[in-house]
């Protein structure tokens, strides 16, 4: 039985130019890593506290609110590509990515490298997770070939924007 697209193919110098355009210059910064601590001959004590884990590397689904929130965000931006409308498009992404992406180079960016997009392809909506205000959630895109996009959204002063779409897999053409 045919699934109506063979196997998902991505390269890694395919996948390092698509992250490169598709998200915007200006990157949270990772925190410096923990330096090791001074060896001690005595084995450190077991902890009763009931600390709670890192916060920066709790990781959770997200809410139903903002699950609901970014799919329309999405599908709000690839309804205005489908329509050619590149301006209104531009105005789903968050205010950091528009600060750093002209309309010119945002229009251009889009042509050549996400033109599927233009497509109005039609839109599956997979796993989400969130991370302080930032959700990360994956998306098939299928028109003619299927296209998973992973996407990073974060929350700022204008609301929920898109701050990066990356590329995770290809198929090739879909079986009529």
């Amino acid at each position: 039985m045919s699934t109506g697209c063979s196997a998902l193919t991505t390269s890694e110098t395919e996948t390092k130019a698509e992250q490169s355009i598709s998200e915007s210059p200006v990157q949270p910064s990772d925190p410096p890593e923990p330096s090791d601590p001074p060896e001690s001959a005595d084995p450190p004590e077991p902890s009763d506290s009931s600390e709670s884990a890192d916060p920066l590397v709790d990781v959770e689904k997200c809410s139903a609110r903002s699950y609901s929130e970014a799919k329309e965000v999405i599908k709000g931006q690839i309804k205005e590509f489908g329509l050619g409308r590149f301006k209104e498009a531009r105005e789903y992404a968050s205010v950091q990515f528009r600060e750093a992406v002209s309309l010119k180079n945002f229009r251009n960016i889009i042509n050549e490298d996400y033109s599927f997009l233009l497509e109005s392809p039609k839109i599956s909506f997979n796993t989400c997770i969130e991370r302080y205000k930032v959700i990360y959630i994956q998306v098939a895109l299928t028109a003619q070939k299927v296209t998973v996009l992973d996407y990073r959204l974060i929350r700022d002063q204008e609301g929920l924007g898109i701050d990066a779409a990356l590329i995770t897999a290809k198929s090739v053409e879909v079986e009529a």
